[in-house]
């Protein structure tokens, strides 16, 4: 079986071992047709492919064909005969070339343009079983089960780099930017990464003789075990010694390194160096710590001694929206950075002579006006904060007649028939403003049918006036 998938990722091309090549959507999961009246071919389907502009399909069967396939139509356009049945296939969509590995362990390239072979490799003494382009198309990266892992250069037609390795790889495949290579094998779960030499420097790339043998490479991170190790009689006084010293008085533990390396305080991350610190040191956090500050508020703070602000600006204009937003949010008292770490002045009008000195300067007009803007719209306004100390005067007169509701209790007509006058008391003071409200309001409505009133006759007169003249 065979599967590809389009540049657009809308498309799955899914190709059988009874020859059928059919289409899916791979949203909603329908059948969109098949390639072929009903096969696409008369044997198994061994590679799938479609390129970039999704116009084009490449299939290739046992039958020993690759055919070429309009994607829309689903029509047949033409077909290549191949010198032995293929056993993969892969296409780099950029430069257009089509590789196809076959059975007699050679390799074809295909240029899917002119539908022609271009390349011809062989040198495999065993069934390939992947291959990967590199980013740019230049090189084509084979594995075999031959147990070597060959890099075949494509404008020259020549291999250049070959090398065997102890368990025969099953798959290959290259890193977007082709700095490395990685590697599966057999009876292993775990993939191998390899470095590419030629980015870390000059690598001659000569083409290697048809009779090159190989030399052998050990997989990253294989190492020999401990048990096919012989020990030899110093080794084993060596470890008596070990054991003698892992007594309970001579082991000393070592000192354990941080999970999370320390960083310093600001919106650059920098690493501090580890300091050694005692046992008995206490973990409680420090005041210090707690006001630390950036280094654009530090600068902000010197600058207000020496009124020379350019060295905090610029700190700034190297910020990003998002780090002048933090950055002036902490000079708010809602930032926490109202006030100094020692107490001393507000760093507000620090901030502020430095907005005047830009303005000042007659450069960065439009760039004060935003950053004055956003300190104005993350400043809390008066007329916010006020209202809160008002509101908790009368909870405190809410209080205070708890204690005589409590006293006579016993009596429990009494108090409450007490309590009436107070409340009747306090009707007529409400009678009276409601009625001086209402008078207020008439006579305000009078005075606006006067106002009409005069402005009727003005308009009157005025039109009067147009008749005369008229």
């Amino acid at each position: 079986m065979a599967v590809d998938i389009t540049s657009c990722g809308n498309f799955a091309v899914i190709g059988s071992s009874s020859g059928r090549v059919d289409v899916y959507n791979l949203q909603s999961g329908l059948h969109r047709g098949g390639l072929g009246a009903e096969r696409a071919h008369s044997g198994a389907v061994r590679g799938v492919a479609t390129e970039t502009l999704n116009q084009m399909t490449f299939t290739a069967g046992s039958d020993w064909l690759l055919k070429f396939w309009r994607f829309k139509t689903r029509k047949q356009e033409g077909e290549l005969k191949l010198p032995a049945a293929p056993a993969s296939m892969m296409l780099h969509r950029d430069s257009g070339m089509l590789a196809l590995a076959l059975d007699d362990f050679t390799l074809l390239v295909v240029d899917i343009e002119t539908r022609r072979v271009v390349r011809k490799f062989a040198g495999h003494q065993g069934n390939i079983n992947d291959m990967t382009f590199s980013p740019d198309g230049r090189w084509l990266v084979t594995v075999a089960m031959d147990c070597t892992i060959r890099t075949w250069d494509l404008p020259s037609g020549s291999l250049v780099d070959c090398f065997l390795v102890a368990m025969a790889p099953t798959s290959v495949s290259l890193s977007p930017t082709g700095d490395f290579l990685v590697t599966t094998h057999v009876d292993s779960l775990g993939v191998y990464l390899w470095t590419n030499k030629s980015l870390c420097g000059p690598v001659g790339l000569r083409p290697l003789p048809a009779d090159f043998l190989p030399t052998e490479e050990t997989l990253p991170g294989v190492t020999a075990d401990a048990s096919e190790q012989e020990v030899t009689s110093e080794d084993f006084d060596d470890a008596v010694t070990v054991e003698e010293s892992d007594a309970p008085g001579h082991h000393q533990a070592p000192p354990s390194a941080p999970f999370f390396l320390p960083t310093v305080t600001g919106l650059t991350p920098r690493f501090t160096s580890p300091v050694a610190t005692e046992e008995t040191q206490s973990r409680l956090l420090g005041s210090s710590l707690l006001t630390q500050r950036s280094e654009f508020l530090s600068d902000l703070q010197a600058a207000l001694q020496t009124s020379c602000f350019d060295r905090p600006l610029s700190l700034l204009k190297d910020c990003g929206p998002a780090a002048v937003s933090v950055e002036i949010t902490c000079l708010t008292s809602l930032g926490g950075g109202a006030t100094s770490p020692g107490g001393g002045a507000s760093l507000l009008p620090a901030f502020i002579q430095m907005i005047d000195s830009m303005l000042a300067s007659g450069r960065d007009f439009d760039l004060a006006q935003g950053y004055l803007a956003l300190f104005l719209k993350v400043t809390p306004r008066p007329d916010q904060v006020t209202p809160r100390s008002d509101q908790v005067t009368p909870r405190s007169d809410h209080v205070t007649p708890r204690p005589d509701h409590v006293t006579p209790r016993p009596d429990h007509v009494r108090p409450r028939s007490d309590q009436v006058p107070p409340r009747s008391d306090q009707v007529p003071p409400r009678s009276d403003q409601v009625t001086a409200t209402l008078r207020s309001g008439d006579a305000t409505l009078r005075s606006c049918e006067a106002t009409l009133r005069s402005g009727d006759a003005t308009l009157i007169r005025t039109g009067c006036h147009v008749i005369r003249t008229t």
